[in-house]
């Protein structure tokens, strides 16, 4: 049977500057592509093939609790190369009131605020303006108020945790990693609620997140800024050093 179509599960980069993809050939097989390298997989073969991987990084993270099944896999993909740093995780009950967020802010820029000023609290509410600006990492098939109206209701329906999915944050810092919708959906039912978490804790309190991110987008522009002052600089001596030597040879 010819597969009539072929969605595209997954792809990055490889680091030899290569690529990987995974493809579902609908009617066919599951194929990886490494490079120049071709699997194909049938859909079971395709399932246990992630089972294997995920007892691997099970093993290979050796830290007590830790478990891939308390985070989304988006999520685990965006930190995975963080993990090789993490040396503890803990479960606590945070009060909803101390969580953050990151956020747009004035001219763009990124900034961290309270978990009350959250854009999906504002979509909860019936303002969706920001939200539905907002890109989504996973969830393709729904809209972004769709996602939010979903976990609104499968927090009222099954309560929190589902799915054994919690609330991320990391070290010492109470910036939601992970888990924006499910604290807002939370903070819609009470603000002063304590609710359970997981906290990651990295070696030297890595991958901290700077409290004013927008300072970093200024140090780079005021960075680039200088460097071009520098270069047009370096291009007027040089002209005119060029020149003062050609009418010294005339």
């Amino acid at each position: 049977m010819s597969n009539p179509a072929v969605i595209y599960l997954a792809e990055c980069k490889t680091k030899s500057g290569g690529s990987f993809r995974i493809e579902d050939n609908i009617g066919e097989a599951i194929h990886l592509h490494y490079e120049n390298f071709r699997i194909d997989l049938t859909s079971d073969q395709f399932l246990s093939l992630g089972a294997l991987i995920n007892n691997a990084i099970s093993e290979i993270i050796d830290v007590k609790d830790f478990d891939l099944k308390y985070f989304d896999p988006v999520f685990l993909a965006n930190i995975g190369e963080d993990l090789t740093d993490l040396r503890e995780m803990r479960f606590e009950n945070i009060l909803l009131n101390n969580l953050k967020i990151q956020r747009k802010g004035i001219f763009n820029l990124t900034v961290v605020s309270k978990l009350s000023k959250s854009r999906v609290i504002r979509a909860i509410k019936g303002d969706p303006k920001e939200n539905d600006s907002y890109m989504q990492s996973n969830n393709y098939s729904e809209s972004n108020q769709d996602r939010v109206d979903s976990i609104v209701s499968k927090i009222k329906s099954e309560g929190y945790p589902f799915n054994d999915q919690y609330i991320v944050l990391f070290n010492n810092q109470n910036i939601i990693r992970d888990g924006q919708h499910r604290a807002s959906a939370l903070y819609i039912e009470g603000e002063t609620k304590m609710v359970p978490v997981i906290r990651l804790i990295f070696t030297n309190n890595a991958h901290n997140m700077s409290n004013y991110p927008w300072l970093r987008v200024l140090f780079y522009w005021n960075k680039k800024r200088i460097r071009s002052i520098f270069i047009r600089f370096y291009i007027k001596i040089n002209r005119a050093i060029k020149r003062r030597k050609s009418l010294l040879d005339n």
